[in-house]
Order: structure tokens, then C-alpha cells, then sequence
């Protein structure tokens, strides 16, 4: 869970800051956004398995009770943020956002609501739900 926080924290820190700098007319964020999704995908699947490769009992064991509820609690919360991040990604059209920017919004709603999610299981592990 540390692992994936705080890639997504690293990685899209990195991606937002280089969009900033882009002049949205520039073909470069189109690179930059199909090339950051691929990365950070298997950037997470390396994370995954780099992490059963040190645990590997906890890697084989399925999910216990607690873990599925603490699963079920950060979803709903995952849930909303991302409808909150849908709805202000949607209304960047009123405001005549550019289509780079309305899907670099919604690229921020998920990771956004990506990173919550993680906060709120690592949240509730601690607190020993």
C-alpha cells in the first residue's frame, strides 16, 4: 500500500508539473499522457510483485475478514471522490476548457481519488478496524 501511495504521489507530481510547462497546442502531452499511463502501470505491477517477492506468505494468503471490509470502506470513499472528480472534470466544459485539460482533470480525478483511497486503507490499518 506504501508502495503504490507513494508512486502515485512521486510519479504524478512529476507528470502534473511537466503538463503545466506544455503548451497545449504541443502533440508532446498527448505523448506524455498515452507514455505516463503505461509507466505508472507497470510501475505498479513491478511494485506488486517486488512486494510478494518479500513477503510471500502474506503475497499466497487470501483476504481475511477485516481486510475485505477495510477494502469495502476506502471503495465507497474512492467512490465518491471520484464522482466529486467526474462532475468538476465535466464542468471544466462550461468554463471552455481545452480538451487536453478536460482529460488531464479527469486523469486527476482518478489519481486523486486513487491516493485517497490508499490514505483511507492505511487509515483504517492503523486504527485496526
Amino acid at each position: 500500500m506504501w508502495a503504490s501511495l507513494v508512486a502515485l504521489l512521486v510519479f504524478f507530481a512529476y507528470y502534473f508539473n511537466r503538463v503545466r510547462s506544455i503548451p497545449l497546442e504541443k502533440a508532446e502531452i498527448l505523448t506524455l499522457f498515452a507514455g505516463s499511463v503505461v509507466v505508472l502501470v507497470v510501475l505498479q505491477i513491478a511494485l506488486q510483485v517486488a512486494v510478494s517477492l518479500v513477503n510471500p506468505k502474506d503475497a499466497a494468503q487470501p483476504w481475511d475478514e477485516r481486510e475485505r471490509l477495510i477494502k469495502a470502506k476506502a471503495g465507497e470513499v474512492f467512490g465518491v471522490v471520484l464522482a466529486i472528480g467526474a462532475l468538476f472534470s465535466a464542468s471544466t466544459a462550461f468554463f471552455g476548457a481545452h480538451p487536453l485539460q478536460m482529460a488531464n482533470a479527469i486523469l486527476l480525478s482518478l489519481v486523486g481519488a486513487q491516493i485517497v483511497e490508499c490514505v483511507v486503507q492505511l487509515y483504517y490499518y492503523r486504527r485496526g478496524i
